[in-house]
């Protein structure tokens, strides 16, 4: 067929050529069009093979570059899934990497010609159906034994791709160079030195920082040569560049060898990185330049952007747990749950697409994202728009309980050790640069630390991204979870995670909601709930009499209730709005239902909008009454959706909010915040500056009706509170006398200095 567009996966490319006929238009996302197109355990791997040929450019880029040696041509691949079966350069075969997702491909195409890569899929690529019908975490576990994401096979809110994403992860680049080369360089901070006698930690910047610079030199050529290497960095001050720190320094290098340096670097004067929401203090960038010269040529540079920031992991004496200073402050970590922006992958080199999603997390007032680890190695795109909005991120590898030993698959998965690895490393090197990177997870819910991740993992963190903290785990508490006498603060982040469905509101006024409020979790890794996009969203994914089959009240999570079902809704992984209200027969609360019976879909998603922000709301609200008490950081799941489905997201796959979204937005965005507890009416002040108090003000209560009338005010003192804390007003709200027991009312608290 057609030459693809880079990046592309084989099911793209075959529907971009008409290849494969879809029933219900050309979306494959829509309504159960994806159901529709030939799964790889049924046409076999041969299907879903993807070849891609190109002529290179070589001479012609080469004019193009005046400024530095061109006698070198490298083709650069960010990521292929899953194998190179056959590279070649003029017809000649040139040597390939390791297989899996997450290494990175490079070859030299300096002679030029025709280039072409057969990529192949996963050699387990696994199946949809296991002995009692559809699986759900992982299909049937088996894709687990290569070093892809486990996601492609399903999971209980995502549908299988068909060919598993073979093709393109991320950028395509041809880049000219000498005979030298450099490669992953990065600039490290290892300490500040803040001038601030008697201070806990940093402001804006600081007077000294002292980095340690990384990075590989290559040699391509046979004979040995001295490499001149430079390092500069320098702050945009008023539109002009202000150096803040270099260094020199003369290696030999011999020929056809590589070497990885690591030289310090000191810096004066220089701004600081700083999450956002953190008080005034911004996630400042600095730019750095790195050459390799030769006799005085340019051989190459790199030039890439960085954060002059610490990070220190602690256990923290009253939450009991996992926390984390930066520059020498603790801050609170509200983080999302990231999978992917497509499933599909179409996304991975989009750049406008991974900013829109970060801004979206960054305006609800998220400060941290958790790239899961049944999902990807995010691309470098992702990491750099994090990076210049303020959010960490908390990177895992591709391990899950669900299918490496703890609760299916093996322990021994991946088989290819070797390759894993390779992987790991590749993918360490590649991210270390980025100042949003706050920390490695060995991977989702493993557990035990005997045999599970493998030890080398963490070998390879500690030795190709020096200071940066490790987890292996982000859950333990033994096989089922929960148990504190099998949590390990140095091998998990919490003894349990979840829940996962709608609660009752009075459970966000209690230690844990929904679960034992005896577990000690400092840092929970994953909780969240249901959701759903608007009335218009529905109709982007589903025809419009597919979207008046509208969950009855109390329906399940196949989408059931009594006689009424409704296929392509639990076919878009349908996730229940009901809580149990007790133990008896009938004792069922909907959260849709109680703003009143939908007469239809679009009055159905307008009332669901509402349940999610009540819900989303009051779960943030929840965490943030005790940071720093209970808890150090809480993360939802998931807040992103890598295909339209119907559980866990602040925004669809269209990239419109829903109410959750402004649920956490309501309850996050702001530094300083009132809020409700749930639990006695009263009202607490929440801090979130890393360094100052919030002096005493009051706090404004107005209720409203359904008919958006003010019925109610009242007014109450609030203390002074500390820095990354929250105190109770001196106060609580009651129920106004103009609305029935039974009605719907709205409260808002304004915060007054």
């Amino acid at each position: 067929g057609p030459q693809p567009t880079l990046p592309t996966t084989a099911l793209a490319t075959l529907l971009a050529a008409g290849e494969l006929h879809l029933p219900k238009g050309d979306d494959p996302y829509f309504s159960d069009n994806l159901a529709h197109i030939p799964d790889i355990n049924v046409t076999g791997a041969s299907f879903y093979t993807l070849t891609w040929e190109r002529q290179m450019p070589v001479e012609q880029l080469s004019a193009e570059c005046r400024e530095q040696q061109t006698d070198r041509a490298w083709l650069r691949l960010e990521g292929v899934n899953y194998r190179a079966s056959r590279a070649s350069l003029g017809g000649l075969p040139l040597p390939t990497p390791p297989p899996g997702m997450f290494i990175r491909h490079r070859y030299e195409v300096s002679a030029g010609g025709l280039f072409a890569l057969t990529i192949a899929p996963p050699t387990h690529y696994g199946g949809t159906e296991c002995g009692s019908g559809a699986c759900g975490q992982g299909g049937d576990h088996a894709l687990a034994q290569d070093v892809t994401a486990q996601v492609m096979l399903g999971w209980d809110w995502a549908r299988p791709i068909p060919d598993r994403s073979t093709g393109f992860f991320g950028g395509v680049q041809l880049e000219v160079t000498g005979s030298v080369t450099i490669e992953d360089a990065a600039l490290l901070t290892r300490a500040l030195s803040c001038g601030c006698a008697g201070c806990e930690g940093c402001g804006a910047r600081a007077e000294r920082a002292a980095l340690l610079m990384v990075l590989t030199l290559e040699n391509h050529a046979a004979r040995s040569v001295v490499v001149e290497l430079s390092a500069v960095l320098r702050e945009s001050v008023a539109g002009r560049a202000a150096t803040r720190g270099e260094l020199r320094h003369s290696i030999v290098l011999g020929g056809h060898s590589s070497r990885d340096v690591r030289l310090p670097l000191n810096a004066t004067d220089v701004p600081l990185w700083w999450p956002h929401n953190a008080g005034g203090l911004e996630p400042t960038l600095l730019n750095a330049t790195v050459q390799a010269r030769i006799g005085g040529a340019l051989s190459h540079s790199e030039e890439f952007r960085v954060g002059v920031r610490t990070a220190e992991a602690y256990i923290d004496n009253r939450t009991g747990g996992r926390a984390f200073r930066v520059n020498g402050q603790k801050v609170f970590l509200l983080g999302g749950n990231w999978i992917t922006p497509d499933l599909m992958l179409r996304y991975s080199a989009d750049r406008t697409r991974y900013c829109d999603e970060v801004r979206l997390h960054q305006r609800a007032g998220i400060n941290l994202l958790r790239v899961w680890g049944g999902g990807v190695s995010e691309r470098n795109p992702f990491y750099e728009c994090a990076s210049e909005m303020g959010l960490f991120v908390y990177q895992e590898f591709w391990m899950s309980g669900d299918n490496n030993g703890r609760w299916a698959g093996s322990y021994s998965w991946p088989l290819d050790e070797a390759a894993y690895f390779a992987n790991a490393q590749d993918t360490v090197r590649r991210l270390r640069r980025f100042a949003a990177l706050l920390f490695w997870g060995g991977g989702n819910e493993l557990f035990p630390r005997r045999l599970s991740p493998p030890v080398a993992l963490e070998e390879i963190v500690h030795r190709e991204d020096p200071g940066r903290f490790y987890i292996a785990s982000s859950m333990d508490g033994g096989i089922k979870g929960g148990n504190m006498s099998e949590h390990d603060d140095e091998y998990a982040l919490a003894p349990r995670d979840g829940p996962y469905t709608m609660l009752m509101p009075l459970s966000f006024a209690q230690r844990n909601p929904g679960l034992h409020a005896n577990l000690t979790i400092s840092f929970q890794p994953e909780v969240g709930f249901t959701s759903a996009p608007s009335y218009r969203g529905l109709l982007r994914f589903m025809s419009a009499t597919e979207a008046e089959q509208i969950p009855e009240r109390g329906a399940d999570s196949a989408c059931r209730a009594g006689s009424a079902t409704s296929p392509v809704w639990a076919f878009h992984n349908y996730l229940s709005w009901s809580t149990a209200n007790g133990s008896g027969p009938g004792q069922i609360y909907d959260h849709v239902y109680a703003y009143g019976q939908p007469a239809n879909a679009s009055e159905w998603a307008a009332a669901a909008a509402l349940a999610s922000f009540a819900q989303f709301q009051a779960l943030v609200e929840g965490y943030q009454a005790h940071l720093f008490e209970w808890y150090a950081s809480m993360s939802i799941w998931k807040t992103q959706t890598p295909w339209p489905s119907l559980r866990g997201f602040l925004y669809d796959w269209w990239l419109e909010p829903t109410g959750a979204f402004y649920g956490v937005q309501a309850a996050a965005s702001d530094r300083v915040h009132a809020q409700l507890d749930r639990g006695d009416w009263g009202v607490r002040v929440v801090n979130k500056d890393v360094a100052a108090a919030l002096p005493a003000s009051s706090v404004t209560a107005e209720w409203f009706g359904l008919d958006g009338k003010r019925v109610a005010t009242e007014t109450m003192r609030a203390p002074l509170v500390a820095a990354s804390s929250s105190r109770a007003a001196d106060g609580a709200v009651h129920w106004p006398a103009a609305l029935s027991r039974e009605a719907v009312g709205f409260l808002r608290l304004t915060l007054r200095a």
